[in-house]
């Protein structure tokens, strides 16, 4: 008996807090969007790396799709891409590559291979 009260409590009080007034504006949800300071970046299927502006709420894509891309990461301040892609030929190595997220100019490009390791 005591399950079932603590049940029927548990639900009355989320239907409770699932319940609020609706907002007069329909848009009031879109215009807390833009409130959000940053840019968030997803990968999508095979289609590739999107980015989404939260302040304009524009997405455009980020980096192109490519079937040796390992990983991918962006810099704090949105300047740099790091990369790591696959060596052609080279089943043990990695390329690791930064490039200039702006104008995509490459910083810095090393291959990496893992010698000596232990499983």
């Amino acid at each position: 008996m005591m399950k079932k009260t603590h049940f029927f409590l548990l639900c009355f009080l989320i239907l409770i807090a699932a319940c609020k007034k609706d907002s007069s504006e329909p848009d009031a949800g879109a215009s807390d969007l833009k409130k959000l300071p940053g840019t968030i970046y997803y990968k999508w299927a095979d289609e590739g790396v999107y980015k989404l502006d939260l302040a304009s709420a524009n997405r455009s894509v980020f980096l192109v799709d490519k079937a040796s891309r390992n990983g991918w990461d962006v810099s704090l301040d949105n300047k740099l891409v790091l990369e790591c892609s696959d060596v052609p030929g080279d089943y043990d190595a990695s390329q690791f590559t930064i490039t200039n997220a702006v104008d995509g100019t490459t910083v810095q490009s090393k291959p990496f291979l893992l010698i000596n390791r232990v499983l």
